[in-house]
């Protein structure tokens, strides 16, 4: 459904990437929401801004360097 990549924590008015993600720790960062339906996202949303929605079972998270 949706899949955010970035080389910083934020992106898009302050949702997160990845928690742990600074601009200069040499990783790509991304995840890809992987819901059923859309109205799913709505749960996510709070988990996605406070940057822990990778530990959630329909969001795959993948960084490389």
């Amino acid at each position: 459904m949706q899949i955010p990549i970035g080389n910083g924590r934020y992106y898009g008015g302050g949702m997160t990437v990845a928690e742990d993600a600074t601009i200069d720790d040499g990783r790509l960062n991304l995840y890809s929401l992987e819901t059923k339906d859309w109205w799913e996202i709505i749960a996510l949303l709070p988990a996605m801004r406070q940057g822990n929605h990778t530990s959630w079972p329909n969001v795959r998270a993948l960084h490389a360097q």
